[in-house]
């Protein structure tokens, strides 16, 4: 087979398996699969992982049929379809679903306009930043319950405090912050 041939060949191969990983992935997040995790995150790397292996019994037989490649290529296949998916997932709804410049951006977007302003004051986005996200919401207690769950934080007599886990985290963060010089 010539070089071209071969180069197409792999191409395909690695569009299907991606194609096949989309899918599948979809198909689980709509599904109830795992509905008990309520934190999208999570959620998110459980059905990836479940994907994976889907797309890896279905990449064999399709391989085994129709492309007849190494299974290096399907592993390599496998590796960029999770990796962009995993990158797109937390670029995009995990950084929605805990945005606040998503919601200003929804709230200027749905505002009525009035004769002074296109928009909203600073003072009513902020306004409508604590009463609409913070309060209706319930954005902090999104977030306590999220942090509970996976040990950051610890609730005794109604205080909410950091566990060693928390503090370990924070320190991380501190570090990567100075890196990448992130106020």
């Amino acid at each position: 087979m010539d070089s071209k041939k071969r180069l197409g060949k792999i191409i395909a191969f690695y569009f299907t398996i991606f194609a096949i990983f989309t899918i599948l992935f979809f198909c689980y997040f709509y599904s109830p699969l795992f509905s008990s995790q309520w934190v999208l995150f999570y959620r998110g790397i459980e059905l990836l992982l479940i994907t994976i292996f889907s797309t890896l019994l279905v990449g064999i037989i399709i391989n085994n049929h129709w492309f007849r490649l190494t299974q290096e290529s399907l592993i390599a296949a496998l590796i960029v379809s999770l990796s962009i998916h995993v990158s797109f997932f937390v670029i995009f709804p995990v950084t929605f679903d805990r945005s606040v410049t998503m919601y200003l951006l929804s709230r200027l977007n749905t505002n009525s306009v009035t004769q002074s302003c296109n928009g909203l004051s600073e003072n009513n986005l902020e306004q409508s930043f604590i009463n609409e996200y913070v309060i209706q919401q319930g954005a902090v207690n999104r977030r306590i319950k999220e942090q509970l769950i996976i040990k950051m934080l610890e609730e005794n007599n109604s205080c909410v405090q950091l566990t060693a886990q928390g503090k370990n985290f924070l320190k991380l963060s501190a570090i990567i912050k100075k890196v990448y010089k992130i106020k």
